[in-house]
């Protein structure tokens, strides 16, 4: 994963009013931290954060105060309603250093019933935990699933981890399985068995004229 510039700008003012005032403005205050030196409040353009995020960007190369660092985006803080970002973690780095962090675990391949005998794919694990230097970190974990069959199941352990990568999520974590989809289940269990099929009721007086008719014969 490359390393992205951003603009970054000290601020003097923090707390609840102040960082309100900030968001206010589309900007979005963060703080700066790491390797032992002092903590840098700072605010960066909400507009250009967001794009950033979505397009999975975690290193960045910032200038602040004339001065270079290279930050990774440690945490993103939401508000109540998960939609905005409220306030942003920053941890300086070294490219020759190791580092713990998330990243997405992505499926590639047909998810739907179609492909996997009847079944559907159950995505249980979105995200994975890892080590690695700064300089190597993945965009995300890539996992075919195109060829998984109904009751089968990929775990931790079985996911295609690229050299130098760490694994720290518990390897028996299940990643994805293939289920048959809840809604058939459920209508197959709501038929009702077939019911014998009743005698056709005999009419009264018929069993007497056949026996007529016998003798008649």
């Amino acid at each position: 994963m490359p390393s992205t510039k951003l603009k970054v700008t000290s601020r003097k003012q923090t707390g609840t009013a102040a960082c309100r005032h900030l968001r206010d403005r589309h900007l979005i205050p963060a703080v700066i931290y790491g390797h032992g030196e002092q903590a840098l409040p700072v605010c960066l353009p909400q507009h250009d954060v967001e794009l950033l995020l979505a397009h999975g960007a975690r290193l960045l190369d910032i200038t602040l105060d004339k001065k270079p660092h290279k930050v990774l985006i440690k945490d993103v803080q939401h508000d109540h309603l998960g939609m905005n970002i409220v306030h942003l973690d920053l941890v300086r780095v070294s490219l020759d250093e190791k580092i713990r962090l998330t990243i997405p675990i992505e499926l590639r391949g047909a998810v739907d019933a179609s492909s996997h005998g009847g079944g559907v794919v159950e995505q249980h694990l979105s995200e994975l935990e890892i080590e690695c230097l700064a300089s190597n970190i993945p965009d995300s974990i890539q996992l075919p699933v195109g060829k998984l069959e109904l009751g089968e199941s990929i775990r931790v352990k079985d996911l295609p981890v690229e050299q130098g990568l760490t694994v720290l999520s518990d390897p028996e974590v299940l990643v994805v399985s293939v289920k048959i989809v809840a809604a058939e289940i459920a209508v197959e269990e709501a038929l009702p068995e077939a019911e014998p099929q009743a005698e056709e009721p005999e009419v009264i007086g018929q069993a007497e004229q056949e026996q007529s008719e016998k003798k008649e014969q």
